[in-house]
């Protein structure tokens, strides 16, 4: 079955695959996708496993760390000062060679509070004895997942997946085979000229793959939301891409992408 997956959620999707028997987390932005559907999975009975709350990422590993060594399948995922909270007991864990398998959705740490995407978290962890493997999509995260439970139980050490913040934990993306179908698509709703500078890229590339297709810019005449000052450095532009979340955009929007559909083919 295909499915487009948020980066999180394909994460969580590999832990039921893997038929995890424990997960104990403590949520912390951006990686608490990951934990929450894990817990709805749980409670659903979707999987055979148990979900601990604990106070903190520290006592998180080391209720890890205890039922690995009893022998069953484990997983975590964290963030930022998260990890930073466990780095103690990730020595532990590699020491003992317990095949923990742990989710890193990369978060800045310092200076300031951050919560955007920065690698220097898991840098940081690079001696504690952990094997950490770089993800670049969403199909890679949920593959890395599943390999890293095979990685860690051959070779009896800890793995981290790693994967940036919001690029991917937040962000859906189709399959190669959904791409292929859609560069055969008549017409193409992109967001907005200027407002995502890839999905510009990216309908161009469409064009020139497809000369029959007919790209459409959906937010023409709709109202641009400013994104404030303090967040526009980080995210990389000023005006806000979702621009449906305002409910008079989302009605324009619609009304325009419908007389596309209906106007007679050229």
């Amino acid at each position: 079955m295909k499915r487009v997956l948020e980066g999180s959620h394909a994460v969580a999707e590999a832990v039921r695959l893997a038929k995890v028997q424990v997960i104990s987390a403590y949520p912390i932005t951006p990686q608490t996708h990951i934990v929450e559907i894990l817990s709805e999975y749980c409670t659903k009975g979707l999987m055979n496993a148990r979900f601990l709350r604990v106070e903190s990422e520290h006592s998180c590993m080391a209720a890890l760390i205890g039922a690995q060594t009893a022998g069953v399948r484990t997983f975590t995922a964290t963030s930022g000062q998260g990890l930073a909270l466990m780095h103690e007991l990730l020595h532990w864990a590699s020491g003992a060679r317990l095949p923990i398998v742990m989710a890193e959705v990369n978060r800045a740490l310092a200076p300031g509070w951050n919560i955007w995407v920065d690698q220097t978290d898991s840098l940081a962890q690079r001696d504690t004895g952990w094997i950490q493997m770089y993800c670049e999509d969403g199909q890679e995260v949920l593959d890395s997942t599943l390999q890293a439970f095979y990685l860690a139980e051959t070779v009896n050490l800890p793995v981290m997946i790693v994967l940036d913040a919001f690029y991917l934990s937040h962000t859906y993306e189709p399959v190669a085979s959904q791409m292929v179908a859609l560069s055969k698509a008549r017409i193409y709703f992109k967001v907005g000229t200027g407002l995502l500078p890839f999905e510009d890229r990216f309908a161009s590339a469409l064009e020139e793959m497809n000369g029959n297709i007919s790209v459409v810019d959906s937010s023409a005449g709709v109202e641009y939301i400013a994104v404030d000052g303090d967040h526009a450095p980080a995210v990389g532009y000023h005006t806000d891409p979702h621009v449906w979340l305002s409910v008079r955009n989302a009605e324009r929007m619609k009304r325009r992408a419908g007389r596309r559909k209906r106007a007679p083919a050229a």
